[in-house]
């Protein structure tokens, strides 16, 4: 994980729970690097001390990670304990002990919104299968992918209907040999009806209006093929 991690005194590395390596952890605390991270469950922790941050639902504590005499840690840590907006306890990890909670629990929730963006361009701009294995094949088509969704995400925002950023990727794939001004065009082209969403389907009242169709023509009717239900 050495080689993800930024050194700069003013950067805060932000990494996932699955990253957890008490050793390095002090090292990186000795060496003034910050790191954010979440706890994981079976990890033993001992408090040293603990305290409610007035105005929120969040508890602060300073705490030791590791067994005693074999692997606790050397630094001391932060813990903050808050709730997603589901409830959920999270339970947030770092070295950092000047950063206000609130905002060290913002940008860890922060946090998913880069995981859901690398999501979408593993899934829709061809970057989860590697076409080559250097680093200039590597480089090169991450590189096509990000511009790729910079263009996409441009249009997005100067069209004057909201589309998906989905529906736009199709468009533009549907247009990619078609005159740059019809893509255009139906980029700014209203949908051609609003969607009627689910229909209710009222089963007493088609009843009813089979029973007044076959009184009115019999019930041959019911064998014809190309005749359907017309509500009046």
């Amino acid at each position: 994980m050495d080689e993800l991690v930024v050194v700069d005194p003013d950067a805060l590395n932000v990494f996932d729970r699955g990253y957890v390596d008490y050793k390095k952890w002090d090292e990186y605390c000795e060496a003034g690097i910050r790191f954010v991270t979440r706890l994981k469950e079976n990890t033993l922790v001992e408090i040293i001390e603990q305290r409610p941050i007035a105005g929120t639902n969040m508890v602060e504590s300073i705490v030791l990670l590791g067994a005693p005499e074999k692997t606790r840690m050397k630094h001391r840590l932060r813990l903050i304990h808050t709730r997603d907006s589901e409830g959920n306890l999270i339970i947030i990890l770092m070295n950092d002990f000047d950063l206000d909670a609130f905002e060290i629990s913002e940008i860890y929730r922060l946090r998913w919104q880069v995981e859901l963006f690398f999501k979408w361009l593993k899934q829709h701009l061809k970057v989860k299968k590697l076409f080559g294995t250097s680093d200039n094949a590597v480089y090169g088509q991450i590189w096509v992918a990000l511009i790729m969704y910079c263009l996409l995400k441009m249009t997005q925002q100067t069209l004057p209907l909201k589309k998906p950023l989905l529906d736009i990727m199709r468009l533009v794939a549907d247009h990619l040999y078609n005159p740059f001004s019809l893509l255009i065009e139906v980029l700014k082209k209203p949908p051609d009806r609003a969607s009627r969403g689910r229909r209710k389907v009222d089963h007493n009242s088609d009843f009813d209006l089979l029973m007044m169709q076959i009184e009115s023509f019999g019930s041959s009717f019911l064998n014809a093929t190309d005749v359907e239900l017309n509500y009046l």
